[in-house]
């Protein structure tokens, strides 16, 4: 893999913008019913991803190969399981290591392209993190308007964007920067057990 993962021009990688989304990554709040988050499907412990056949968003309860859904659901499961998102900064790559992050296509299906605009969509999902609580219309309306209200929230983003920069494409520029940085934990994993094994 490369040593450097590159960033598109309108999202170049601050430490502001990482401890944002490292932040989203983690917190429920950008979830319908505040529920389950990023992490919830993406995490750590498991190379972040979930280790389900078919992944469990809202209205579920545990981590991993323990979570179920809380009953009675009417959330059904998603139709394809979590994949890890270890490097997904690096989507795109070619043979000769070359990629766009902007153009790189995103999800299974490739129906979006770049982090930027991969991120929002799980937000807009009835069975990843919207539920039936919200509609994809005002489900990012309802998000946004919450972190205004949340003062560390609107701390974060004054010091990574400036002032009255709570926007979506904001929060998306924020998690894609945390993302991006997954590959350097990735790397000082495996040097740790590397040096373990020399011992």
């Amino acid at each position: 893999m490369p040593s450097v993962v590159l960033t598109p021009p309108d999202n170049l990688q601050t430490n502001e913008k990482i401890i944002l989304g490292k932040a989203f990554f983690w917190d429920p709040v950008l979830s319908g019913s505040k529920d389950v988050a990023c992490a919830t499907c993406h995490h750590s412990s498991l190379a972040y991803a979930d280790n389900l056949d078919l992944a469990i968003g809202t209205n579920g309860i545990g981590l991993g190969a323990l979570r179920h859904f809380i009953s009675p659901s009417l959330i059904a499961f998603a139709k394809r399981n979590t994949t890890t998102i270890v490097n997904v900064g690096f989507n795109g790559l070619d043979e000769n290591q070359n990629y766009d992050p902007a153009k790189a296509v995103m999800f299974f299906d490739n129906r979006v392209t770049g982090l930027e605009l991969q991120s929002p969509e799980p937000l807009k999902t009835v069975k990843e993190m919207m539920g039936h609580g919200l509609t994809a219309s005002c489900v990012l309306d309802t998000i946004t308007g919450r972190l205004k209200n949340i003062p560390g929230y609107v701390d974060l983003f004054n010091k990574a964007f400036g002032p009255n920069s709570i926007t979506v494409p904001n929060i998306a520029k924020s998690i894609a920067s945390f993302e991006r940085t997954m590959y350097l934990i990735m790397r000082l994993t495996i040097n740790i057990f590397a040096g373990m094994l020399q011992r």
